[in-house]
């Protein structure tokens, strides 16, 4: 009789241990990207000065999964990353001479069309797709990957920010900014 009585503290204990591990194991993390400040030094100067309308063109606000890792499901909306796209990019051509206007003469769409979240090791990768278009028939698909121990809000914020890089660095887009 005992042994019984040495049993029980520890099978309480494990069925406790495994119960948090469960619970753990199946929550459900809502990431909301916080693009970071572009790298100028990857990205070529310039200064323009004109007037130009940023829309979210992306209109899916249905909560997606776009990852799981050991029984976390990664929610979001594309459109709210599509919002941080339209933050940050805005950030960007404000600090080189253009100003953002509801009507402006020149237009850029951007979308977040697809976001993928995986644990590679013990880093997080978030990968997105970007697509912008213009007014002047400007059209680009971007796909970018970002590797970080960071909260998935970062990540995915540095997904963000590494496509605008990107897109900063495309000449056809620079082009048609100066036109």
């Amino acid at each position: 009789m005992s042994n019984k009585k040495q049993l029980l503290p520890i099978c309480i204990i494990v069925c406790l241990i495994s119960f948090v591990f469960l619970m753990g194991c199946t929550s459900r993390i809502y990431v909301t990207p916080s693009p970071q400040k572009v790298n100028v030094a990857t990205i070529e100067e310039f200064v323009i000065m004109n007037d130009i309308t940023i829309i979210n063109d992306q209109p899916s606000t249905e909560l997606m999964t776009f990852g799981i890792s050991v029984g976390r499901h990664f929610q979001g909306r594309l459109n709210e990353f599509t919002d941080a796209v339209v933050e940050s990019l805005s950030t960007e051509l404000k600090q080189r001479g253009l100003m953002i206007a509801e009507n402006a003469n020149k237009t850029i769409k951007v979308g977040v069309t697809d976001a993928e979240y995986s644990e590679v090791g013990f880093r997080y990768k978030c990968t997105i797709l970007l697509r912008v278009t213009t007014d002047s028939e400007y059209a680009t698909i971007i796909e970018s990957d970002n590797f970080s121990p960071a909260h998935p809000d970062r990540v995915c914020g540095g997904a963000i920010t590494l496509a605008i890089g990107e897109l900063f660095n495309d000449k056809k887009f620079i082009e048609y900014l100066r036109e």
